[in-house]
């Protein structure tokens, strides 16, 4: 798992539609706004059959960044200020009560927790900082097996409780959402756009997205998941969306090496290492991005066998990229095949 702007590799990019316009009087028109939050970029595609005034598109850009700038401040372990810093502040069995949107991401946080027996956890945190993929990042040395086994005392997504919307720890853990907040931003841009009456939209923050309705082209959303390579961006496949989310994680783009031996920023929470399966990248497909989010973490800390598995068994939509000798392949659990191409 990993910090909002270091470890989680999110790698899904848009690919756009090459199909002729549908036989129409007048073509859509299409908006594209941008911006940056969360220490990355975000980007959102607006199609609408009618012209919309410049106020029109100002006072949505205005609600873009108004959900997104809540979501940060609420979220953000970069801010003293935040419900997050708050909440790492507190001391054991102390009790804070935290917004109805924190209580939503850390009430989801802890059920995937507990759907993937703590593949998935808001507490890793000690052990990515102690691998050097924290904030101050190193590459000297891995280690001590004695300073594993202490970090991971402070790894126990369990000691977490809520009740109403009160949060409470029972051990002196931390919390770090970045693996699930990006994803929970998409939805409430999403949000914010339907209310506004926007019926065709893409949004994206770090990679993460979620669609709605109809590309310019009259069509589904042609979406690409990005082949696993350091240099360039290229499409590995592409897929129909639309009314769905989609979230990938990977590791190809944060690790370093040292002693000739590769270390992941995929750190599972279990053992306190480095992940050392061949899995590449997994994305997920899901009817929130908070959701895909999460589970395209987990996977990706199981592994290509593992989470393959569970994917099958939970019937998640989920594709998977791994290493095979010097190539790639994949395979993809069935829920997933009607969105390819």
């Amino acid at each position: 798992m990993s910090k909002m702007n270091n470890f989680k590799v999110v790698i899904a990019s848009l690919v756009f539609s090459l199909f002729a316009v549908s036989c129409t009087s007048k073509s859509p028109t299409e908006y594209l706004l941008r911006g940056e939050t969360m220490g990355t970029s975000y980007s959102v595609k607006l199609v609408s059959d009618q012209s919309r005034s410049s106020a029109e598109i100002a006072s949505l850009k205005e609600s873009i960044d108004r959900a997104l700038k809540q979501v940060d401040r609420l979220m953000s372990t970069y801010r003293n200020d935040s419900e997050v810093s708050q909440i790492n502040q507190l001391a054991v069995n102390q009790s804070l009560k935290v917004s109805p949107q924190t209580f939503e991401v850390l009430s989801e946080a802890l059920r995937i927790s507990k759907l993937s027996d703590g593949f998935f956890d808001i507490t890793v945190g000690p052990l990515v900082d102690l691998w050097g993929f924290g904030p101050k990042f190193r590459t000297d040395f891995a280690p001590k097996s004695s300073q594993i086994a202490s970090a991971k005392k402070q790894v126990n997504w369990r000691a977490i409780s809520l009740a109403g919307q009160n949060f409470t720890k029972s051990e002196l853990v931390e919390i770090d959402l970045s693996a699930i907040a990006k994803g929970y931003a998409v939805d409430r841009v999403a949000l914010a756009l339907e209310t506004a009456g926007v019926k065709n939209y893409l949004v994206e923050v770090g990679g993460e997205i979620s669609v709605m309705g109809h590309n310019k082209f009259h069509k589904e959303w042609v979406l690409g998941i990005e082949r696993p390579n350091i240099v360039g961006r290229k499409a590995y496949t592409t897929l129909n969306l639309s009314g769905n989310s989609l979230a990938t994680s990977g590791d190809y783009r944060n690790y370093y090496e040292k002693d000739g031996h590769r270390y992941s920023h995929t750190i599972d929470p279990q053992t306190g290492y480095p992940v050392e399966h061949n899995l590449a990248s997994v994305s997920v497909i899901s009817n929130t991005c908070m959701e895909a989010d999460a589970l395209a973490t987990a996977l990706m800390v199981m592994g290509e066998r593992k989470g393959y598995e569970f994917a099958l068994k939970q019937g998640i939509n989920a594709y998977f990229i791994y290493r095979k000798q010097d190539a790639y392949e994949f395979i993809y659990t069935p829920g997933f095949k009607p969105f390819l191409n």
